[in-house]
Order: structure tokens, then sequence, then C-alpha cells
């Protein structure tokens, strides 16, 4: 719930539920934006330009005390905003020559993330992200040659096994009938 929501209301199911009482109305766009609020940073959702150091350095973020520390479930919504609305690691460094050490780490942590959960993968994906067919980039043409390929695929895995056990079931029943030629 915080990583969907970037609230934390505790561990109280019932903390949980009049939560979401109270914020059933809103879109998710809107939790991920009073999470980033609640913790002292503006932040649109979709992000504009100008928030995108912001993020960086909350996702940049390495401090150890509970009080000033990020949470976990900001630094992912820092990063699926990020993601989502079409940032560019390499432009972003480019044309941002003198960053902090802080936006610096949060550019790395990104690359991090971005490798264990490119939006490709459709997992997580914001509203306003950009939503790729998984098929995109790949070899693989049209629906027709999608089926034929999934015939292949399974199809003859399950015929091979069809056939093995019609050959087990006759290989049984000879044997329960007794050798050929010998009556009883």
């Amino acid at each position: 719930m915080r990583n969907i929501t970037n609230q934390d209301v505790g561990e109280d199911a019932d903390a949980w539920v009049d939560w979401w009482r109270k914020n059933r109305s809103k879109s998710q766009e809107e939790w991920i934006a009073d999470g980033f609020r609640q913790r002292g940073f503006d932040i649109a959702v979709p992000p504009t330009a100008v928030q995108t150091p912001i993020l960086l350095a909350v996702l940049g973020n390495s401090e150890t005390n509970k009080l000033t520390a990020i949470p976990n479930e900001m630094k992912y919504n820092a990063f699926r905003c990020l993601r989502d609305s079409g940032f560019e690691t390499v432009a972003f460094a480019l044309s941002n020559r003198t960053l902090s050490a802080e936006i610096g780490q949060g550019l790395l942590e990104y690359a991090k993330r971005e490798r264990l959960s490119p939006s490709g993968n459709g997992i997580g994906i914001l509203p306003f992200g950009r939503k790729k067919d998984k098929w995109e980039g790949m070899l693989m043409p049209p629906t027709k040659y999608r089926v034929t390929a999934n015939v292949l695929v399974f199809g003859l895995p399950l015929l091979g096994v069809a056939l093995l056990a019609c050959s087990y079931r006759k290989k049984k029943e000879s044997v329960e009938s007794g050798p050929r030629g010998l009556t009883q």
C-alpha cells in the first residue's frame, strides 16, 4: 500500500481502511502528490522539468537518521514519476554539468532502478506513463505470426506428451492382455 499510495499510515489495517475512506475519491496521482507534500516536497504528478532535480535529490538521499531519511515508498514513487514522464538520464546529465552530490547519487539510483524495473515490463506504470507494447522492439511480426509461434512453442511439446501417454497406455494394455497368440 505504501508504494501504491506514497503514504505511510502505519502497520494497522484499520488505519489503512480509514485512510481509504477519506481518499478513495482521489486518483493515484493525487495520492502520490499528497505523499510528497506531506514530506515537504511540492511535486506535481506528472512532474514538471523544473521538479526533476528535486525528485533526483529524493532518490539520492542517503540519510540514515530516521527523521530526515526519505522513506522507500517516496523514493520508489520519485523513480516512477521520473521514468513515466520520459526522463532521460544522459540528456539530463549532459545539460547539467555541475550537479550536487545528492543529485548525482539520485541519477545513479535512478539508473539502478531503471535496470531492475524498466517501463517495458509494464509493472507500476503510472496512468500518465507511456504504455509500451510488450512486442515493441521484438522481431516478432503481427498477431497471426504470434499465434503460429505459440502453437509451435506450446503445441508441439503437448503433442509429444500426448503421444507418449498413448504409447504408454497401449504398452500397458498389451502387457495386461498377455502375449499374442496364446489363448487362455
